[in-house]
């Protein structure tokens, strides 16, 4: 996920991403890379891990904000 944080921060310096989502994401990278599967918390036992791949794929969909 660190091999994404070039790209971010040509993104905010550009002014294509605002100061949260920088922010927001940068946080989020730094997670998934640190703690891998075990990046967030689960309901339960029963619930399955989420995966790292598909939060990031559903964050880099989200319209921006302005």
């Amino acid at each position: 996920m660190l091999e994404n944080i070039p790209q971010l921060d040509h993104a905010w310096r550009a002014g294509v991403v605002g100061d949260a989502e920088f922010a927001s994401l940068y946080f989020l990278y730094w997670q998934i890379h640190k703690h891998g599967k075990r990046f967030a918390s689960r309901i339960s036992r029963d619930s399955a891990l989420p995966c790292a791949e598909s939060v990031v794929s559903a964050v880099d969909t989200l319209p921006q904000c302005d």
